[in-house]
């Protein structure tokens, strides 16, 4: 898509005043009263070159609606910096008929009257004018939201859509084009506001397009009696007039009133005129703007003209906003009176056209302003008036009206002109020439002739005008057989379908749209349609001797018997399988046994054809069921004036069993009942359940006295989700059914259901459970050789089955561990194997025969049997007498395991599990054991037991975990691992044991800045008594935080403190120290730990520099040298201020306030014992005075070192 290309087929500045251009040049028409100020029809605007619509592009973009083929965006920009604007009319100026003349390739309605305005894909109130401005330009305005500046310029959501279908008319709830009090039918705009799009010819017109007039005045101004409107000297009509004291902006004003361009004494006879009216517009929405300064105002172009010899008699004028609107001008209820007027000869020079504002009482204005005919300069109620709305007013329904009224018997003449009606700001706009095209698209869901789904169709669409194309490759159909396709150029298409039997590779057209004529028209509704391919569906399920699933096995399916093959279906875990393909008469299917643990396999077990006339054939095929409830006889209400009908109704034929044939559609008619108030209809699904709301699939309780109704359900496309999820699979409905009766009612309810196509065969594969036992006790290994008397199939067939302990010594098959499951109606011989050569063929006792037949009384190394019934059981049980048990022993070898893990590592345990009956001569591996199991024990507590599994290797077992599920605590854990095991009747020697170290996961504890802790440091350093906060991060190797760790630290010999979580700095943990409790300032150390389960301790040990506290003093930092000069026998004193500086407190009670004084020579050297030691005074706001005696000292030099210094802080020295 374009965007940003502004096309140029408006005007420059479009404002709410509609300019005429006549023809395709700009008129200027000079006007006749001189006034430089005052050029009525000055037109400034003009069309630029129109740009031809673009060749189409197929839009993928959201699109309003599907039917409607084209549109082209309109670039909306809103020039009011800080305003926004909501329900705000602008327009669009276009050629329409590059849309509508000759073949077109993007087709608009000739009339138009398929064009939608849309923003945001809602449709926008809109109103157009063929031929205007100009002929072959149509103008449309639309109701529009746009945002202030910086996102002033819409380029992506405001769209001009059309379709060039004839079937489309205006839209009637968007089409402005009546007047109505209801504010949907209403713009933020005024109708016509210019009178140029709808003239009428006469001079007496009752209204034009946005405007009514009306002769009778408002009764709420007229205080007199008004004529009927009579002589020739009065008119309301639209008027082009532009000279003497008629106005006119355009090409039209309205005007009613005096027939005269202009108003003399000879325009007021004795009889007086007609000049009362009232116009008014249809209502309008008062459009929001929104911005610091915005200022809605209604302008109003109004030129009042009036004459007067009598006062006396009223002459009035006023405009005002109303609401309520009614045809009756009455009914209007005022909601703004903006202007007011009557006559009056007192005041002005030209008396005759004097009016006073009556809503100011006192202020005069003169009509004409001018004291000669034909009266040209405009009075003082000529020009244009501005109605100021605020926030309180935007959104409201209202409608502008202007009007005269008066005592039309009295000497008056007035006339009254109404023009360019609009709000006051502008939003521009340009049509992109850029036309889209919607982005057809559609769906189509395949069935067979039966209306059953068919998934994996390849669908074609191909364009259907001109030489076929096809449109992209084909498309296959989904498990619901629904087929999309998307961002398709809009039009008619036809269909082909294709469908491959994936086995045999075979392909066929099973549909073609063009040897029907059909075609399918792909627009952007997303259409839905059915294809009914060539093809038929068929399901079949295959049971054994019992009536159960038989589940090893196939169907070959083919035209004919010995045809080739069309399908193989292989069986379902249910005995199920459906074959596809085409639609014809009859097929020939063949079922087989296939279970590799069988010397003869596959098994051929059935074959025969099917015929689709037994299925299809109407009424009688099993395709359709048909059932009748007689409501009477079926209702379950009591009787209290309402009966009800619920009942299940099974596929094939059944109202209490259900079956495994699906159903595909239902048509139930409900007749000659009593008045009906709801219907629900459930499905059934496999398991039988239903009359959950998940299962309802149809439900109506509008019914308004009806007694009949017509319900058709299409159970492969009717919408239900979990019937969707089922794969469509439903074998019934549950049909409930409510009314309501005053006496026995007496209609029936019919029910005719179609169903799938089904077949079912049973074949004689019958299951023998064969149980084997070591004198009476259960066994593993034992193994049974079973092969069939005589030849099957022209074969021996032969297979073995092993005894298994823990299912409580039955035998199961080597390879599909299976029961012994073969053709009944056979002998079959058994022997059986147990132990290691040569002691391994053993006599057996034949202790159960279910069916009984002939058993031998004694042991045997054979017995013979035949299957006659579908599951039965025999029971063998080992003569056990010479088997010597201690020869029997099992131990482990070759065990396999870490010795330690890092916790989350995986383990690994394998070990060889070795058996001998002959102790130890000879050994083989178990293969399998009635158990063997890893146990993993903390001292002698079993946590864990775990059955270990064959590796691939006759005789290892390995298994495998994780050792999260162990923890390392805080310092690594040891586990014992314990492999036990048994298999009967041998004996274990003993467990095999071993140990397992879990390690935690390396981690690291680093020191961090806490003011930016991305940087580490090693050392930190703070004021004696100020707090200072320590920030460390614990971490994984791969630089995760570790966040729920236990972090402590110690120092000053005090018993560890944890501390937790930065709650600002994510991923660090952060404590704050208190340095005072260091007692004296100095170096500390401080031993942080860090501990988490499952992850190694951490110890970081660092330190703290307490430093003293900083000092001033009187305000130095340093030494102060003073020189001071003192008169013999003056008492001076001398303060010092000691300031903590990080407080500004002045320090109290210092270890010592001292003074030296020493007497100095003339060489400025100390005199020997003339020297004194003092301390300085502490006054209560501790400030320290030094007093030398001064007043008591002789005449001479001195020199006084003075020292202030207390614990922890800075010292400060004073030399006078």
């Amino acid at each position: 898509m374009t965007r940003n290309r502004r096309v140029k087929t408006q005007m420059k500045s479009l404002t709410f005043i509609l300019i005429v251009l006549l023809s395709s040049v700009m008129m200027f028409f000079p006007m006749n009263n001189g006034d430089p100020k005052t050029n009525f029809n000055e037109i400034n605007d003009e069309f630029d070159n129109i740009e031809s619509p673009r060749p189409s592009k197929i839009s993928s973009a959201s699109w309003w609606n599907g039917s409607w083929r084209y549109r082209r965006l309109i670039n909306v920009t809103n020039p009011n910096v800080n305003f926004a604007f909501t329900n705000y009319t602008t327009s669009v100026v276009f050629n329409y008929t590059v849309h509508t003349v000759g073949t077109p390739d993007y087709e608009m309605n000739g009339d138009l009257s398929d064009i939608r305005i849309v923003q945001d894909g809602v449709l926008r109130k809109y109103y157009y004018k063929q031929d205007y401005p100009e002929t072959d330009f149509v103008t449309v305005w639309f109701d529009v939201d746009i945002g202030k500046s910086p996102d002033h310029i819409d380029t992506d959501n405001i769209f001009l859509y059309f379709n060039g279908s004839a079937q489309e008319s205006v839209d009637p709830d968007y089409y402005m084009d009546t007047a109505s009090n209801n504010p949907e039918n209403a713009m933020g705009w005024i109708r016509n506001g210019d009178f140029e799009l709808d003239y009428v010819a006469g001079d007496k017109i009752s209204g034009v397009y946005g405007w009514t007039y009306t002769n009778a005045p408002v009764l709420f101004f007229d205080d007199g009696t008004g004529e009927l409107e009579g002589s020739a000297n009065y008119v309301h009509k639209l008027t082009d007039s532009n000279d003497y004291q008629e106005r006119a902006f355009g090409s039209w004003s309205f005007k009613w009133g005096d027939t005269g361009q202009y108003l003399t004494t000879e325009s007021s006879p004795e009889d007086g005129h007609d000049f009362e009216g009232t116009l008014y517009t249809y209502p309008f929405i008062v459009p929001t703007v929104e911005g610091i300064g915005a200022t809605l105002r209604l302008e109003v172009y109004r030129n009042f003209r009036s004459y007067t010899t009598n006062d006396a008699h009223l002459l009035g004028f006023f405009i005002r906003l109303c609401e309520a609107y009614s045809s009756d001008v009455d009914a209007h209820s005022q909601y703004l009176l903006k202007e007011q007027y009557r006559s009056t000869k007192s005041g002005l020079g030209t008396q005759e056209a004097t009016v006073l504002d009556v809503i100011s009482g006192s202020d005069l204005y003169d009509t004409r302003n001018d004291t000669s005919a034909p009266y040209e300069i405009d009075g003082e109620i000529t020009g244009t008036i501005s109605i100021d709305l605020d926030a309180s007013d935007m959104g409201k329904l209202l409608f502008l009206e202007i009007g005269t009224y008066g005592k039309e018997s009295g000497k008056h003449a007035a006339f009254t002109q109404v023009d360019n009606v609009t709000f006051n700001y502008e939003i521009n706009t340009a049509l992109n020439a850029d036309v889209q095209e919607v982005a057809g698209d559609a769906t189509f869901i395949t069935k067979d002739v039966d209306g059953r789904i068919v998934p994996y169709a390849k669908v074609t669409i191909m364009e259907e005008y001109g030489t076929p194309t096809i449109i992209g490759p084909y498309e296959t159909s989904k498990e619901d057989g629904s087929v999309g396709f998307s961002n398709v150029p809009y039009g008619n298409y036809n269909v082909s379908v294709n469908y491959t039997i994936p086995y045999s590779g075979l392909e066929e057209v099973v549909y073609d749209s063009r040897t029907i004529s059909t075609e399918f028209l792909i627009d952007g509704t997303g259409k839905v349609y059915e294809l009914i391919l060539n093809m038929s569906t068929i399901d079949f399920e295959i049971v054994d001797y019992g009536g159960y699933p038989l589940t090893y096995g196939y169907i070959n399916v083919s035209y004919s018997e010995g045809g080739a093959a069309l399908d193989i279906l292989q069986l379902q875990n249910d005995g199920k399988a459906t074959f596809r393909w085409l639609n014809r008469s009859f097929y020939y299917y063949q079922v087989y046994y296939n279970n590799t643990d069988y010397s003869l396999n596959p098994t051929l077990l059935n074959a025969s054809y099917i015929w689709r006339d037994n299925y299809a054939k109407y009424p009688d095929g099993d395709k359709h069921q048909f059932f009748t409830l007689d409501i009477n006889e079926n209702n379950q209400a009591p009787p209290s004036g309402q009966y009800n009908v619920k009942e299940r109704i099974y596929t094939n034929n059944s109202i209490t069993q259900i079956s495994d044939i699906k159903l595909l559609n239902v048509s139930i008619s409900i007749q000659n009942n009593e008045f009906l108030k709801n219907v629900s209809v459930y499905y059934i699904d496999s398991s039988d359940n239903t009359e959950t709301l998940s299962h309802r699939i149809f439900f109506d309780d509008s019914y308004v006295g009806e007694t009949s109704d017509i319900i058709s359900i299409d159970l492969m496309t009717v919408f239900n989700s979990k019937l969707s999820s089922e794969n469509r699979l439903a074998y019934g409905l549950l049909i409930d059914v409510w009314g309501q009766n005053s006496s026995i009612c007496t209609g029936d309810i019919k029910i005719n259901m179609t169903e799938a196509w089904h077949v079912q065969n049973k074949t004689i594969i019958s299951i023998l459970n064969l149980r084997v036992l070591g004198g009476g006790a259960t066994i593993s290994d034992a193994i049974v050789t079973i092969k069939s008397n005589t030849p099957i199939l022209g074969q021996i067939v032969d297979t073995t089955v092993v005894s298994v302990k823990s299912r409580d010594s039955y035998t199961f098959s080597e390879i599909n561990d299976l029961p012994f499951m073969y053709l009944a109606g056979y002998y079959y011989n058994f022997s059986v194997i147990w132990g290691e050569p040569p002691n391994d063929k053993h006599n057996f006792n034949v202790t159960v025969s279910d069916p009984d037949q002939w058993a031998p009384p004694d042991v045997v190394l054979w017995y013979n049997y035949s299957l006659l019934k579908y599951n039965f059981t025999l029971e063998f049980d080992i003569d056990m007498e010479l088997i010597d048990p201690s020869e029997f022993n099992l131990k482990f070898d070759n065990l396999t395991s870490p010795e330690s893990v890092v916790w989350e590592d995986n383990v690994s345990i394998q070990v060889f599990f070795n058996k001998t009956d002959n102790n130890w001569l000879t050994d083989s591996a178990v293969t399998a054991p009635d158990s063997i199991q890893l146990k993993i024990q903390l001292a002698t507590e079993v946590l864990y037991t775990y059955n270990m599994d064959p590796t691939g290797s006759p005789g290892y077992y390995m298994k495998e975990f994780n050792s999260s599920m162990l923890s390392a605590g805080i310092a690594g854990v040891f586990y014992r691992l314990v492999i036990t095991g048994a298999k009967n009747p041998y004996t274990l020697q003993g467990d095999e044991i071993t140990t397992l170290y879990v390690k935690g996961k390396g981690t690291v504890l680093s020191f961090h800045d806490y003011n930016n802790v991305s940087v580490e440091i090693s050392e930190i350093s703070q004021t004696f008594g100020e707090p200072i906060n320590l920030t460390v991060k614990y971490y994984n190797i791969s630089n995760s935080p570790l966040t729920d760790a236990k972090l402590t630290y110690e120092w000053l010999g005090l018993d560890p403190i944890q501390f937790y979580e930065d709650p600002i700095n994510v991923g660090y943990f952060t404590t704050t120290l208190d340095t005072s409790l260091a007692g004296v300032w100095g170096v500390r150390s401080i031993l942080f730990t860090a501990t988490l389960e499952n992850y190694t301790t951490q110890n970081f040990l660092t330190s703290i520099s307490i430093t003293k506290r900083p000092t001033t003093l009187n305000g130095s930092d340093t030494v102060i040298f003073l020189t001071i000069s003192v008169f013999a026998l003056e008492t001076e004193y001398m303060e010092f201020n000691y300031t903590d500086v990080l407080t500004s407190t002045r320090i109290s009670n210092p270890e010592d306030a001292s003074y030296t004084r020493e007497k100095l020579d003339e060489g400025g050297n100390p005199i020997p014992g003339e020297n004194k030691v003092g301390i300085l005074n502490e006054t209560a706001d501790h400030r320290y005075i030094l007093d030398l005696d001064t007043e008591s000292m002789e005449v001479g030099d001195y020199f006084v070192f003075i020292t202030l210094h207390k614990t922890n802080y800075e010292l400060r020295n004073v030399v006078i």
